[in-house]
């Protein structure tokens, strides 16, 4: 058997014995191609890690998905409760003030006698009633969606008066009959009494108060 060429004596020497050929490195090729984990299920970027730096100005997220921004205030059980039983109270006052305008209207056209003022009392009552329907219908949409509680709270204040005016006159024309007025008008006092606490109340005063700042801050 020749031996390998010595490059110094010009002849071959043979192929290099057992450990002479050079290490090669294990695994030439990285399987895969890519990084295991380089996206997610979904197509989504991986989220960053905790405490890596914001994005800066006018970074566009990916998907057209954005940072949420806060929620806004919730609204509380007491003005929930407040808008309900004013629409409530507003459709029966408007059922209230339409019988006394009717009432009044008819005995004006078949020129009944005005005993003790009936139809001046009538009349009043029925405007007063018109009024006050009107306001806590639409001052519980408002008290509802955050934005008031005036109109609310005046047409509760409106439906009282007119409550009372009525049972005044009635008990000043009737004899025999001032407890049944009065607790007629003190039961049909209570609705609107409890609008009025429930619009009053300080939670209701603070969600509205937080509304309109989340509103000025640019949320909608």
């Amino acid at each position: 058997m020749t031996s390998p060429q010595d490059p110094n004596s010009g002849q071959y020497q043979g192929p290099p014995t057992s450990g002479q050929y050079p290490a090669q490195p294990q695994g030439g090729y990285q399987q895969g191609g890519y990084q295991q984990g380089g996206y997610q299920q979904g197509g989504y970027p991986a989220a960053p890690y905790q405490g890596a730096p914001a994005p800066a100005y006018g970074y566009q997220y990916p998907g057209g998905y954005g940072p949420v921004g806060p929620r806004p205030p919730q609204r509380p059980g007491v003005a929930t409760g407040a808008g309900v039983c004013g629409i409530v109270l507003g459709v029966g006052s408007f059922g209230y003030a339409a019988a006394l305008l009717i009432g009044a209207a008819a005995a004006s056209d078949s020129g009944a006698d005005n005993t003790k003022g009936f139809l001046a009392i009538a009349w009043i009552c029925g405007i007063l009633g018109v009024i006050a329907s009107v306001s806590l219908f639409v001052g519980a949409i408002q008290m509802l969606s955050g934005n008031n509680g005036i109109v609310l709270r005046l047409g509760a204040v409106a439906a009282i008066i007119a409550i009372w005016v009525l049972a005044i006159w009635a008990l000043s024309v009737q004899t025999g009959a001032g407890t049944v007025i009065t607790v007629s008008a003190v039961v049909g006092s209570i609705m609107p009494a409890v609008v009025l606490g429930l619009s009053l109340s300080s939670s209701v005063s603070k969600w509205m108060l937080a509304k309109k700042a989340f509103k000025a801050a640019g949320y909608v």
